[in-house]
Parts: structure tokens; sequence; C-alpha cells
């Protein structure tokens, strides 16, 4: 989609790029841009505002400081954008005439709803887990004498783990012969993580393995896991990956991979979880 600007005249724009946002849902906490300082605009000191869940929408707005110079209030016009990777526009909200005194926000409850943005058009919203958004300011009173353009980044951290367990050939078979033999482990460090993993026969009598999650923390908390299986040599014969909440109602998670036997028995295997936070 286009974007429509709400006037011709020339602006103010910054662009902010969020990294790892797709870690963010359903983080109700607001994320901040860094501070800028538009000069064209009476020296004003602004920052963007954006709350990743918020009753099923991810809300957007810009907000000017309470330690600000320039008059009490400043009239604007601004447009509130999301970018996909070529630079085109996603989604975008405009408004007219805010006055801005210190320490005032203006945006939208309501820009775009999580499920698009984390599910449905999730590759276009957030390619490599990465968010794009930009707010274009005017003056409504007055001009800008020229376009100016920034770009400011936050990343959000993210804790990777990983873990590698080899099961030979005879190890392989005994496994096959209990009902839910399982295997654990844990990280000893502040995810503290175990991982139990069950071999079971699914549709079609095919066996598959489960790995079932279970932390022992009680904070709240997203994550990624991946899961690959892998034969002898190193090379990924299936791969599957899997996002979830833990929270207080929601302890465990559990997902399953498809063990094809007859590929791995005559070479022996490698299973590997790759879990992200």
């Amino acid at each position: 989609m286009a974007s429509k600007s709400i006037s011709r005249r020339n602006a103010f724009s910054i662009t902010w790029i969020i990294e790892n946002f797709d870690h963010c849902w359903p983080r109700e906490k607001a994320i901040h841009s860094p501070t800028f300082v538009v000069a064209l605009m009476e020296s004003t000191k602004w920052h963007l505002v954006i709350y990743p869940w918020n009753n099923g929408y991810v809300s957007f707005y810009i907000a000017r400081l309470a330690d600000c110079e320039g008059p009490e209030n400043i009239e604007v016009n601004f447009q509130l954008e999301f970018l996909s990777s070529d630079g085109s526009t996603l989604k975008f909200k405009n408004r007219e005439n805010c006055s801005f005194s210190k320490d005032k926000s203006f945006g939208m409850d309501e820009f775009a709803t999580t499920k698009e943005v984390f599910e449905i058009n999730e590759h276009d919203f957030l390619p490599h887990g990465n968010l794009t958004a930009r707010c274009t300011t005017w003056k409504s009173i007055g001009e800008i004498y020229k376009n100016v353009a920034c770009l400011a980044r936050t990343i959000i951290g993210v804790k990777r783990r990983s873990a590698l367990w080899e099961i030979d050939h005879d190890s392989f078979k005994e496994w096959k012969t209990k009902n839910h033999n399982q295997m654990k482990s844990a990280f000893e460090d502040d995810i503290n993580l175990s991982m139990i993993f069950d071999l079971r026969k699914g549709l079609g009598n095919r066996e598959e393995i489960y790995i079932e999650l279970v932390p022992n923390f009680s904070d709240s908390i997203y994550m990624t896991c991946k899961g690959s299986l892998m034969d002898a040599t190193g090379n990924i014969i299936e791969c599957k990956e899997t996002k979830f909440h833990f929270n207080d109602m929601f302890k465990t998670r559990r997902t399953g991979l498809v063990l094809r036997v007859e590929s791995l028995l005559p070479k022996g295997s490698v299973f590997e979880p790759d879990l992200s936070r």
C-alpha cells in the first residue's frame, strides 16, 4: 500500500527499527524509541511509543517530552506508519492539528491488530523478526524550510540456548521398547528449563518424538523452540519451530517432531533442540 501524506509541505521524519520485535508478543509494557530533538520545530524534544499488546491491538504514539524546550504548545500534523522491508507502507494513520503541550502524546490505541502483525502477515510486518515504524511530522501553522529524515534503532534482548543429544543405534532400539521412556535436561542458568523427550506412535502409526518443555521459573516469558533431527553426518533431516508463551496459566508446552526411523536407524541419529528466548 502506498503511503498517503497529510501534507505536501516540508516535514521531519524518523524511521525506527525495533530488532527482535517478534519476541515482544504478548508484552503489555511500552517500548520507547530513543529521544530526538527537532530543531526545525522550535527545538522540541520527542520520542515514539509502541505497545506490542493492548487488548488485541498494537498501539502507536508520538509523545512530546516534559523536559522540552520551545513553546508551551506546538500544533503539528503527523503520520504514523509500519513499513515493509522494501520501505513501502503496510499500515498508516494520520492526525491533523494536534496541539502538543509538554508531556503530551497523541496516536492510535488500535493502530494494527496483533493478529495481523504477529500471525497473519508476520512475514511482511516482521521480516527477520524486526519491526520498522516511521513517524512524519509537519507544522500545522508555519513552515519547515527543508525535509529532514533520521534513523533510530532499538534492540530487544533475546537469550539463546541450545543443547545436543546423541542417540546411537543400540540406545535408540532400547528407547523404542519402553513405553514413554523419557530423557531430561536442564539449563543451569536464569532460564532453568527442563526438557522431556518422549517417543510415541502418531498418525499413521508413525513414530514421533515429542518435546515437553517445563520451565522452573515464575516470570511470564515468551519463547521460540526450534527442534531438528539430524543424521550422524550432521545433515538436518527435519526441522520444526514453534512459539509460545509461558505464564501462570500455561506452565508447560509440547511440540512434536516426526521421527523417520527408516532414515535414521541405518546411520545412527542425532537430535538437536535449539531454544531461543
